[in-house]
């Protein structure tokens, strides 16, 4: 079945190595030589019972005041526009929940998965 889906639907994805800092709960990320991008992250809110501290993806990058620049991976990723048609008819579960999984043919496709 997903060597159907591999043939018929394209994945993109891009990912890129960055020099980047952390500045309190932003990460600051050098885009081209001394061009560079704030990026807002976001720290826990949930209180913790042993009291320990609310953790935040910027702390696990080097700080700004370091003077020391940290390098971070990023991804993004994207399914062919056409994915969606096939996920609007067709029923799509798990079978964690003991729910069985149909495909019905798309309009665009005149095939059978």
């Amino acid at each position: 079945m997903l060597d159907l889906l591999d043939r018929d639907y394209e994945v993109k994805t891009i990912f890129k190595l960055c020099k980047a800092n952390s500045d309190g709960d932003n990460l600051i990320i050098e885009k081209e030589k001394d061009r560079f991008i704030t990026f807002p992250l976001l720290r826990q809110q949930t209180p913790k019972r042993d009291g320990s501290p609310f953790l935040c993806l910027s702390d696990f990058i080097r700080p700004i005041s370091s003077g020391i620049p940290d390098t971070i991976g990023a991804f993004a990723s994207s399914i062919d526009a056409d994915m969606e048609g096939l996920y609007e008819h067709s029923f799509f579960c798990s079978p964690l929940f003991n729910i069985p999984i149909t495909f019905r043919q798309t309009r665009q496709r005149n095939h059978k998965i």
